[in-house]
């Protein structure tokens, strides 16, 4: 069912591509039997449907906006979206909010990513004030213990504040070449 959220909620270019099929076909129903009406009313349900897709937006849109500007925070070496992303009460690891930050700015000091690309996203859970996913990066990474393109997967809390949707935790699952990833291993004071 996750695909069908997706075209009718999420990706304009399928549900296009869907209605144009749908009313194409009523369209050629109509010039052979004379008969509008279906035509008419697919017409309506497209428009409605196109309505509903530019008004509603769901989790997966409201994470993948979170994090785009986050990756754009990583590849400029700032932390600008990514302190409006955490909620009050973030937790990684040991680090509150503002631990948390200063970690990410000391973190820079020591990489330097050029370019990063989102590889998957999937939903852990999904409750009424929270949800988790689980997310898969490729990072081309640059730094004195080496470079290249390095994988990552990291496990993402997000929870409704009065805000908005807000990221609540961070947590590492995994990152190419450090064995048991934790935020202890990954330098945390």
């Amino acid at each position: 069912m996750d695909w069908l959220a997706w075209i009718l909620l999420e990706s304009l270019p399928a549900l296009a591509a869907l209605l144009f099929t749908a009313n194409f076909i009523l369209l050629v129903y109509w010039r052979r039997t004379g008969r509008p009406r279906p035509l008419l009313i697919g017409l309506a349900a497209g428009a409605a449907l196109l309505a509903v897709q530019t008004v509603v937006v769901t989790r997966r849109e409201h994470a993948l906006g979170i994090l785009t500007g986050i990756q754009q925070d990583v590849m400029t070496t700032r932390t600008t979206h990514l302190a409006d992303a955490l909620a009050p009460n973030f937790q990684a690891g040991d680090m509150d909010r503002n631990e948390f930050l200063d970690f990410v700015t000391r973190c820079y000091d020591r990489v330097d990513v050029a370019a990063v690309r989102r590889v998957s996203l999937t939903f852990l859970d999904s409750q009424p004030e929270h949800f988790t996913i689980k997310v898969a990066y490729m990072a081309d990474v640059r730094a004195s213990f080496g470079g290249g393109w390095w994988r990552s997967t990291w496990e993402i809390a997000f929870q409704q504040t009065p805000q908005g949707w807000r990221i609540a935790g961070i947590t590492p699952l995994y990152i190419d070449g450090i064995p048991n990833v934790t935020w202890q291993r990954l330098g945390q004071p």
